[in-house]
C-alpha cells in the first residue's frame, strides 16, 4: 500500500469529497495498523531500548509547535490545495482528523497568551473584504471590535481587499490593503468570489509568513480562504455572521429563513439568475464547509443564531454589534440641531419597505418625513411627488439627521440579521416603529413599536399616531435609551471575550 494517499477525489461534489476523504482517513489508519511496528524489529536488549528512547524523545520535543514564533518554516506550511472544497479556496470539516490537510498545524493552546493564567497581549488579524472603505453595518461592526480590542492592549492588524496595495494606520491598528481581480465587463458575484478566495490564499499566506497572529477573525466573502489557511497554519479562526449571503442567493427576500425556506433556490430565483445556480450552490457549499471548520462562530443576533442552527446545524455564540453610543447620544434633545419633528426612513429600497413607506406618507400628509440614502431612477421620481417628504441623499454622519428625527420608521420586508440603525437612533432617544422580522426586534427592544403584519398600512399609521402623544412618546424615548445602553463597547467586547475564553481558553 502506498505511503501517501490522494487528498481529493476526481468529482467536484463537496459532499462526496468529504465521504471520500473520510474513507481515505480510515485507509490511512488501517495501513498504519497493518504496517510492522518499529518496536517489532527491535532487539529486546535494554541497551537498544535506551538508545531508541534517546533518539525518539528529543525529536518529539523539538516538533512541538509554539504559536509565539513569528517565523514560518517551509516544511511546516500547510497544503494549499484546499481539502474538501473547490480547488484553491477550501476549508476542512470541524473535528474530523481525516479531513485535515497534510502538514496542517494543531492548535497549541498552552502557547496562546493568557492560557496559563494572567492575561497577556494577543496578536489578532482581521482578514476582511472590507474594513474601512464603506459605511455598511458589517464593516462598522468590524471596525468597532478591532478598535476596542486594540484599546485593551492587544496587537491588532487588518488585511483587507482594496483597489491598490497600501499600508496605513487606524490609530494603533495597522491596516493593509491588497487588490483582488475583478471582472471589468460581465460581473458575476459567484465567479468573483471564487477568484477572490483563490487569490486571497496567496496574499494571506505571504502576510502570515511575516506576521503570525494568535487569532484570525473573518467574515463575508473571504471567509472560505481565510478559515482554510488559518487552520493549515495552526491558527484558530473565528467567523462572524453578519449577512445572509452565506445562506441564500436572494438574501431571504422570497421566503422566511425560519419558516418557509426549503433551500430549493431554483424556485426563488428569476430565470436569468438560474443560469448561475450551479455556481451559487458551490459558493454556498464553500461557505458551509468554512463555517463547520471554524473554531468559533459568532452570530450578530439570536435570530442569526437560529438561522445558522436550522440551515447548517452549527452552534454559535451571540455577540451584538458595537455602537458608539456616546456619539449618537449627543444628537438627543440637548444636542444642537433643528426641532425634532420628523419621521425618518433610511435607505429607500424595495427590501427596506419603500412601497410601504410611500403609502404611509400619502396617508399622513400633515406629517413631515425625512429620507436618508441614495436615490435611483423611479424611487427618486416617486418620492419627489410627495410634498411632505424631504430627500437628504447619502449621509455619512447620521448624528445631524437623528437630531431632527422624532421617530425612526423601519418597514423592512426582509428579515434583517440585526439592524444597528435602530440602536443608533435609540441612543439619541429616538423610538422606532419597525417590522417584527429577523433580528430587528432585538435591535428595537422595548424602545419602539413592532408591526407584525407589515402589509397593513393602517397599523403603521396608528403606531405613528400613538407616538404623537407627549406622554407616550416620552415613555418610549426613555425605554429606547435604556435599551441602547446594552450595546456599549465594553459590554460587547466582554461578550466576545467570554465566547473566546469558553471555546479557545484564551483571555482577551
Amino acid at each position: 500500500m502506498p505511503s501517501t494517499l490522494p487528498l481529493r477525489c476526481a468529482c467536484g461534489s463537496p459532499r462526496l469529497q468529504r465521504s471520500y476523504q473520510a474513507r481515505q482517513g480510515n485507509a490511512r489508519a488501517e495501513a498504519t495498523s497493518m504496517a510492522p511496528s518499529p518496536r517489532d524489529n527491535l532487539d529486546s536488549s535494554p541497551l537498544v531500548l535506551v538508545v531508541v528512547l534517546a533518539l525518539v524523545v528529543p525529536s518529539r520535543a523539538s516538533g512541538a509547535r509554539n504559536l509565539d514564533n513569528d517565523e514560518d518554516e517551509d516544511d511546516e506550511d500547510g497544503d494549499d490545495s484546499g481539502a474538501g472544497l473547490a480547488p484553491g479556496w477550501g476549508a476542512t470539516a470541524r473535528g474530523d482528523p481525516s479531513l485535515t490537510p497534510p502538514g496542517a498545524r494543531r492548535y497549541n493552546h498552552r502557547a496562546l497568551p493568557g492560557s496559563r493564567g494572567a492575561r497577556q497581549p494577543v496578536r489578532i488579524l482581521f482578514s476582511l473584504d472590507n474594513y474601512d472603505h464603506g459605511t455598511g453595518g458589517a464593516e462598522m461592526s468590524a471596525r468597532g471590535l478591532a478598535r476596542r480590542l486594540a484599546a485593551r492592549g492587544h496587537e491588532v492588524q487588518v488585511l483587507q481587499r482594496g483597489d491598490a496595495e497600501a499600508s496605513y494606520s487606524d490609530g494603533p491598528i495597522a491596516v493593509h490593503t491588497r487588490p483582488l481581480p475583478v471582472a471589468r465587463w460581465l460581473r458575476d458575484r459567484e465567479r468573483d468570489t471564487a477568484r477572490w478566495n483563490q487569490a486571497w490564499r496567496g496574499l494571506l499566506g505571504d502576510f502570515l509568513a511575516k506576521w503570525r497572529p494568535h487569532l484570525v477573525l473573518t467574515q463575508n466573502r473571504l471567509l472560505p480562504s481565510s478559515v482554510a489557511l488559518a487552520i493549515e497554519r495552526g491558527i484558530p479562526p473565528v467567523v462572524f455572521i453578519r449577512a445572509w449571503g452565506l445562506f441564500c442567493p436572494t438574501q431571504f427576500l422570497a421566503r422566511d429563513a425560519l419558516a418557509d425556506c426549503d433551500r430549493d433556490c431554483h424556485r426563488c430565483l428569476p430565470w436569468w439568475k438560474r443560469l448561475r445556480l450551479s455556481r451559487m450552490r458551490r459558493t454556498l457549499a464553500a461557505y458551509e464547509q468554512a463555517l463547520r471548520a471554524a473554531r468559533l462562530v459568532i452570530a450578530n443576533s439570536r435570530y442569526t443564531k437560529a438561522v445558522l442552527q436550522r440551515f447548517y446545524g452549527i452552534q454559535s455564540h451571540v455577540v451584538y454589534p458595537i455602537v458608539d453610543l456616546a456619539a449618537y447620544a449627543a444628537a438627543g434633545p440637548e444636542g444642537e440641531g433643528a426641532e425634532r419633528d420628523a419621521v425618518l426612513f433610511v435607505k429607500p429600497q424595495q427590501v427596506k419597505g419603500l412601497p410601504i413607506f410611500l403609502e404611509i406618507a400619502r396617508r399622513m400628509p400633515d406629517t413631515r418625513f425625512l429620507v436618508a440614502g441614495a436615490l435611483r431612477g423611479r424611487a427618486r421620481r416617486r418620492l419627489r411627488r410627495l410634498g411632505n417628504v424631504e430627500c437628504l441623499g447619502w449621509v455619512n454622519d447620521m448624528r445631524g439627521v437623528y437630531a431632527r428625527t422624532r421617530v425612526l420608521l423601519g418597514p423592512s420586508i426582509w428579515p434583517e440579521p440585526f439592524g444597528r440603525v435602530f440602536v443608533e437612533a435609540a441612543a439619541a432617544g429616538v423610538p422606532a416603529v419597525a417590522s417584527a422580522r429577523g433580528g430587528i426586534p432585538e435591535a428595537v427592544g422595548d424602545g419602539g413599536i413592532l408591526i407584525k403584519d407589515i402589509s397593513d398600512t393602517g397599523a403603521w399609521v396608528d403606531a405613528l399616531r400613538r407616538l404623537e402623544d407627549p406622554a407616550t412618546y416620552a415613555a418610549y424615548s426613555r425605554k429606547a435609551r435604556e435599551h441602547a445602553a446594552r450595546f456599549t463597547g465594553e459590554a460587547i467586547v466582554a461578550q466576545f471575550a467570554a465566547a473566546v475564553k469558553t471555546t479557545l481558553g484564551l483571555d482577551l
